[in-house]
């Protein structure tokens, strides 16, 4: 079990390092966005003073995300509008 001593860690949020992940698995994803959240609320909830906490950010790339409709725009196809409303039920 690690001891976390409080005299070094940051208290101002210019110091929290922030991991970007350019998804690939959603395994991956989710393992990271359940321990960045833990660690949140640890924080929040518990008063402990991880000095290894980290923001979480996800990017998603999606090859052949665009169709041109009836008046030849470049929209967003039926996937990628699907994934949006997966997330935004998921985050809520």
């Amino acid at each position: 079990m690690y001891r976390y001593k409080t005299a070094n860690i940051p208290e101002t949020l210019d110091h929290i390092p922030k991991i970007i992940n350019h998804m690939t698995t959603e395994f991956l994803f989710a393992r990271m966005d359940v321990d960045q959240a833990a660690r949140c609320n640890a924080q929040e909830y518990f008063g402990v003073k991880d000095p290894d906490y980290y923001e979480f950010e996800a990017h998603v790339f999606i090859d052949d995300g665009m169709e041109t409709n009836r008046n030849t725009d470049r929209v967003c196809n039926r996937f990628v509008k699907q994934l949006v409303e997966v997330i935004e039920l998921a985050a809520t």
